[in-house]
């Protein structure tokens, strides 16, 4: 059963967040513009020996917009991640972080040690994403002009924006350029367009803009927490080399690449992920040597093309 709260965050923005299932806590962060598509297969599998917690940041999914607009800091957001912990009574957790996500989980890891058991970043980069965006530092160039357009006309960039989500153009070009469309399914990834086209754009590009100022690089060798690094070997958002020295500056990392993978490798091969997540909680959060069970699937099975595709990235990668 799914229990479903507003936390109060220290501004005073209502914060949502639900939590289900039962045992140590999972708690999941998602990316910029997103509110919990990506942990679909991770929910399903976990929840029937976990407290999954999941919550929405201020302005996406059900949280309210900031009473102030500019409170989007990385310190802001790591702020009501400690007020959802306190909420469901939780000391000490397991974070999981997707995109953006992985920013805030590391930067909670360096702010508040003494609350975090595991880290999983998850196609995330530890700083400054916009510079490596592509693998070049376009994005960062253009941005600036993209967020003064966005503010002088949010409504008609919300238009655009809608526009684009709800005619499946957006689907499209993603599935054929940074998301490996062989494997998604689209009930998967619609999920993320339609939050987009419902996404106040002056949220998201106030919030970006902190984001692409933050990085906490330089104090990674600070983490001493047991670490799982993920990464797609195709991921054009968040290029695989960010994790793989992030893997390197952190001392009790270990990484798994995903072949084939992008910046949405959960929902493409789920089966390897849910696989090396498990081993991972299993021999390096709460017990050495305790097994917990093999991670089944409530979902329906994925066809043999994916299931094959699965199997042979978990005989290159575990």
């Amino acid at each position: 059963m799914q229990r479903e709260c507003l936390v109060r965050a220290a501004d005073g923005t209502q914060i949502y967040s639900s939590s289900q299932g039962e045992g140590p806590p999972l708690i999941l962060c998602d990316g910029i513009g997103c509110d919990g598509f990506i942990w679909r297969y991770i929910r399903e599998t976990f929840a029937d020996r976990h407290t999954i917690i999941h919550w929405n940041y201020r302005g996406h999914g059900l949280s309210h917009r900031p009473k102030n607009i500019d409170d989007l800091d990385m310190a802001v957001l790591c702020d009501d991640l400690r007020a959802v912990m306190d909420a469901h009574d939780v000391d000490t957790a397991v974070l999981l972080g997707h995109s953006m996500g992985v920013q805030v989980i590391l930067q909670f890891a360096l702010t508040h040690p003494g609350r975090v058991q595991g880290l999983v970043p998850i196609c995330g980069s530890y700083g400054r994403p916009l510079d490596t965006f592509r693998d070049n530092s376009y994005a960062s160039k253009v941005f600036p002009i993209l967020k003064k357009m966005v503010l002088k006309a949010p409504k008609i960039a919300k238009r655009v924006v809608q526009m684009a989500c709800k005619s499946g153009l957006a689907y499209a070009i993603a599935t054929r350029t940074d998301v490996n469309g062989r494997l998604i399914r689209p009930d998967d990834f619609k999920p993320y367009f339609e939050h987009l086209a419902a996404m106040d754009p002056e949220i998201f590009v106030r919030m970006l803009a902190y984001l692409a100022a933050h990085s906490v690089e330089e104090r990674l060798g600070e983490i001493n927490t047991p670490t799982l690094v993920m990464a797609g070997e195709q991921d054009t958002f968040t290029p695989s080399w960010l994790s793989h020295r992030m893997h390197h500056l952190i001392a009790d990392a270990e990484l798994l690449l995903v072949p084939t993978g992008t910046h949405v490798a959960p929902i493409e091969i789920p089966e390897l992920v849910e696989l090396r997540l498990n081993k991972f909680l299993s021999e390096r959060v709460y017990s050495v040597g305790a097994q917990q069970a093999a991670p089944h699937s409530h979902r329906a099975p994925r066809a043999k093309r994916k299931h094959g595709a699965a199997s042979r990235a978990a005989t290159v990668a575990m």
